[in-house]
């Protein structure tokens, strides 16, 4: 089992921590000091702790550099050598990149679930069909978050890092 810490009510400091944000996740086995079980709040994860942060990774949204390129005046993967920027992008789809203007602290969230969903991912293992969905919402919408992340770089559409 996993088990992840998140930002409970005390510790909120939005925009940068957010209510449910997942700050860490950790073994079952795990001693949290007296003052950690205080301050945060816990979510077991049917899972060991290395299984449930790759399938987090694998589900999050793809970050990657991009680079403007003198020469023909358009955004690219590679870099050119002759860049005057380099920006962070994100892709959801890794089709359609956005510029990352305001990055999260922390990239997952259990806010959006339901109490059935939280009961679907202490029971089943992280990667089963089933919990596929609940696993999904944890990831946060960088748009909502700010608009300013909507921002579409066109001149990479479906192109890969």
């Amino acid at each position: 089992m996993a088990i992840l810490m998140l930002i409970s009510t005390n510790q909120v400091r939005e925009p940068f921590q957010f209510l449910a944000d997942v700050v860490g996740i950790f073994e079952d086995s795990h001693s949290f000091t007296p003052s950690e079980l205080e301050r945060f709040d816990f979510i077991t994860i049917m899972g060991g702790r290395d299984d449930v942060a790759n399938r987090l990774n694998e589900l999050d949204v793809k970050y990657a550099q991009a680079f403007f390129n003198e020469t023909n005046s358009r955004w690219q993967f590679d870099d050119p050598m002759v860049t005057t920027q380099i920006i962070e992008v994100w892709s959801p789809d890794n089709r359609t990149w956005y510029q990352v203007v305001e990055p999260f602290k922390f990239r997952w969230n259990i806010g959006q679930l339901t109490a059935e969903e939280k009961q679907l991912l202490a029971t089943f293992d992280i990667f089963h069909p089933s919990v596929e969905s609940a696993a999904r919402k944890l990831m946060k919408d960088l748009i909502a978050a700010n608009p300013a992340n909507g921002n579409e770089i066109k001149d990479l559409k479906n192109q890969t890092p």
